[in-house]
Parts: structure tokens; sequence; C-alpha cells
């Protein structure tokens, strides 16, 4: 049977407060779930080289963590909570993965205590890490 226009008005309110309060979940996450730790991400997703290992860290950062773009630090942060070691040139992976369509630069450097570059995942990108790198090699 058909909403009242009264109990849809109803719903799309609390919709709304709930945004406009801030209580979304960060990120692509349905309510209620939790985050899992970078660790146990790290090791469910199963990369197997450093650039597969930069995808995830970028997902993660993006699709669980809600930012919206990343840069070397917030990567290699993700990497030591995973007690991952950090690739010996961390800055090859993230263009690695620019010229391979799977991140996208944002935007110029922003400038802080030096230059940073920033990324984003494209679509490409976080359909690689959900089917677990199946559909071809990031190495």
């Amino acid at each position: 049977m058909p909403k009242s226009l009264e109990e849809r008005v109803s719903e799309l309110e609390e919709r709304m407060s709930r945004l406009e309060s801030g209580s979304k979940p960060p990120g692509n996450r349905p309510e209620g779930d939790k985050i899992p730790n970078p660790r146990d991400f790290l090791i469910s997703k199963s990369p197997t080289t450093d650039t597969e290992k930069t995808l995830v860290a970028g997902f993660y950062i993006e699709m669980l963590s809600g930012k919206d773009s990343f840069d070397f630090d917030d990567i290699e942060q993700f990497f030591h909570q995973a007690k991952e070691a950090v690739p010996a040139n961390r800055r090859d992976p993230p263009y690695q993965l620019v010229e391979k369509g799977l991140f996208r630069k944002i935007g110029k450097r922003v400038l802080g205590k030096t230059a940073r570059n920033r990324w984003a995942l494209t679509n490409d990108g976080i359909s690689r890490v959900e089917s677990g790198f199946s559909g071809g090699s990031t190495k």
C-alpha cells in the first residue's frame, strides 16, 4: 500500500535532520557498519605488490575513512596502522596508479610544510579493490 503524503514528508524530514546534523557515516558505509581496522582490511583484500597495497590504502582512506582525497602522508599513515612496511620509494606507487587510471590527481599542489600532491580514486580503482584485484594487474 502506498505511503501517505504525511508519512513520506515525515521520513524526508528525518533524513534531512540526520544529514544536517552530520550523523551520516563516513565514506560509503551503510549506517551501523563498523570500520575495519587498516590491518584487517589490507589482509582481506590480499594485495601482492606495493602498488596494490597503495591502491588499498587509497580505498580505505577515501571510502571508509570519509576523506575526499589523500596524499603521501595519509598513505604512509595507513601503512603504519596496518603494521605494513612502507614501500622503499613511497612516491612511485601513487604515480603508477595515476598512469593506470586507478587514481586521479586532485587540483593543484597544496602548500603546507612542503608542496603535496593529492589524489582520489577513480571508478576503475574502486572496482579493482572491490573485485579483489581480478580483471587486470596493477603491477
